[in-house]
Order: structure tokens, then sequence, then C-alpha cells
């Protein structure tokens, strides 16, 4: 799965739901996408940056001052309250 999700130009977002907690974070981290959810999708606090990983990817939206803007950058939310998932 994750060769196949890394077989690509693109990279811009993943979800990945599973009860795994450990296996989830070795997912994310071996993806390459950003930003990365776990048991949910499409929350982004506001003053958090965005924007894909690949070559579609605008690598630093909202970053601060874009100080970051040649560095890679990993985001991973986890929902963490058991509450069932509503798309937006």
């Amino acid at each position: 799965m994750i060769a196949k999700s890394n077989d690509n130009l693109y990279g811009l977002t993943c979800g990945i739901w599973s009860r795994d907690h450990r296996n989830c974070w070795r997912i994310a981290r071996a993806i390459s996408a950003s930003p990365v959810w776990v048991n949910t999708y499409k929350t982004i606090p506001i003053p958090t940056h965005f924007g894909g990983d690949g070559a579609r990817g605008m690598r630093c939206e909202k970053e601060r001052l874009g100080l970051r803007v040649h560095q890679r950058q990993k985001l991973v939310y986890k929902d963490m309250s058991g509450a069932r998932h509503r798309s937006a």
C-alpha cells in the first residue's frame, strides 16, 4: 500500500483509518504526502501550513514568513476522540 501510494507525482494529501496507532504512525511517516490525517480528514487548524508534497504541491501556503520554503515538512493529524467521523 505504501509503495502504491508513493508511486505518483503528486503526494497532496492522505487519510488513514485504523485502530492500530503504531501502524498508522509508521504508514504516515512512510507515505510521501502532506498533510496526512489519521482517523480524521480535512481538519486543518487556521495557523497551520498546508500545500502538498509532490509535483503539484505548493509546499508552504500559510507558512510563517516563508522561512521554511525549502524544507520538507509533514503534518500528521490524529483524532483521539473516538467519535464517528463525518465527511465535510
